[in-house]
């Protein structure tokens, strides 16, 4: 893997905050992700439509399953899938990366983020893409945003940087 000649605390360092509603909902990500090797299917609950089942599938043969929300994200790069378990009332969450070869978790980890905020009116939204070397992860919450790097071998944090808030992330 080719991160350890980028300096991953530097480009948090440097970055800019950038944020796209559209880009951080399970619709999004599925759209994204089907089509290619592996299709993704949502599946609302029946006894509550705020949850999803979410699904990736290769040849409509079922690979992993997870439990999530509308706005669960997630990104399918080559055999890999990297998403985030997160509570949309408060701050920061997971990111688990699977090899969609055997259906096996490679890590968890948990995000940095804004640290430990948990309020009834909190919101919380993430976004997320991956290279060979990098998960990025986008977040916006009440409290602030904040852009993170994890490294897709081992899931270890390269870098991290909390923007003061300027947007507010929609209910």
């Amino acid at each position: 893997m080719g991160h350890e000649k980028v300096n991953y605390g530097r480009v948090a360092d440097g970055a800019r905050w950038q944020w796209a509603d559209d880009e951080s909902d399970a619709l999004f990500c599925a759209l994204q992700a089907s089509g290619r090797s592996y299709s993704v299917r949502l599946l609302t609950q029946q006894n509550d439509a705020r949850r999803l089942t979410i699904e990736v599938l290769k040849n409509d043969t079922e690979i992993v399953r997870w439990q999530g929300h509308r706005y669960s994200v997630f990104h399918v790069l080559n055999d890999r899938l990297y998403y985030a378990d997160f509570d949309t009332g408060t701050s920061g969450g997971r990111i688990i990366a699977v090899d969609l070869k055997d259906g096996k978790q490679l890590w968890s980890s948990a995000l940095m983020a804004l640290g430990g905020v948990r309020h009834s009116s909190y919101k919380n939204r993430i976004s997320l893409t991956a290279n060979d070397d990098v998960v990025t992860i986008m977040g916006n919450e009440t409290g602030g945003q904040y852009i993170e790097f994890k490294d897709t071998a081992s899931g270890k944090s390269m870098g991290h940087r909390i923007f003061a808030p300027t947007t507010q992330p929609t209910p």
